[in-house]
């Protein structure tokens, strides 16, 4: 059986892809979808260099939403050109078209191996982010949460590279380290990495990841869904 939550309708709707590639440079690309669900979309045409794992927007009918990468296939192969994205919002709907209600999937996803040094857990907490060069703080909600980083919903995001201090609002407690923005999406939000925290710090995010690690799935399932998408 698959490792899948919902079926998958095929469909090709002409969509915008955008985000910031690998090399740093921000695009919006016109791009068509292969198949969708309510969890995510398969799109083929796509041009950009992208890795799983990355933050992306698509924009449908005037509607936008926020994903991430599970999977992009090989350069110079028979799925050049498709990649496989995964809702990184819980609960958004970008399609208007009706999809399949929850059930079993058959489908069995080939073996791959997550780029990601630490899983990614889905996390709803509010995040007080103040610039190091500036002390007005900025409130954001939480999207997900690693050891490595987390993925912060503003509506303003901050530019790439710009450092910052953090507080997080855990169950477990208040969260404060400094970290830095790896990637910033207009109307989303930032990825951010933690640098320097604390070790005390440090022991009450593995507490509390452990935690969800044994209550809930990752929050795209980098390591064993990142080839899932092949059909998504």
């Amino acid at each position: 059986m698959g490792r899948r939550r919902q079926a998958r309708t095929t469909a090709r709707l002409t969509v915008k892809l955008w985000g910031t590639d690998a090399s740093g440079q921000p695009f919006i690309d016109p791009v068509m979808t292969r198949n969708i669900s309510a969890q995510g979309v398969l799109l083929e045409g796509v041009h950009r260099q992208l890795h799983p794992g990355d933050a992306v927007g698509v924009t449908y009918n005037q509607r936008k939403a926020h994903f991430r990468v599970s999977w992009v296939g090989e350069a110079g192969g028979e799925e050049q050109g498709l990649v496989g994205l995964e809702n990184a919002v819980p609960g958004q709907l970008l399609w208007d078209l009706p999809l399949p209600q929850p059930a079993p999937d058959p489908y069995v996803p080939a073996k791959v191996t997550d780029r990601r040094r630490f899983p990614r857990f889905e996390c709803k907490a509010s995040v007080e982010v103040r610039l190091q060069s500036s002390g007005s703080p900025v409130r954001g909600n939480l999207v997900d949460l690693s050891l490595g980083g987390c993925y912060i919903e503003m509506m303003i995001p901050l530019p790439v590279s710009t450092q910052l201090d953090l507080v997080v609002w855990l169950e477990s407690g208040k969260l404060a380290t400094p970290g830095l923005v790896t990637s910033s999406h207009a109307g989303f939000g930032v990825g951010v990495k933690f640098i320097g925290m604390g070790k005390p710090e440090r022991q009450m995010l593995e507490q509390y990841l452990a935690q969800q690690a044994s209550q809930s799935r990752p929050a795209v399932s980098r390591a064993s869904k990142a080839g899932a998408g092949r059909q998504l």
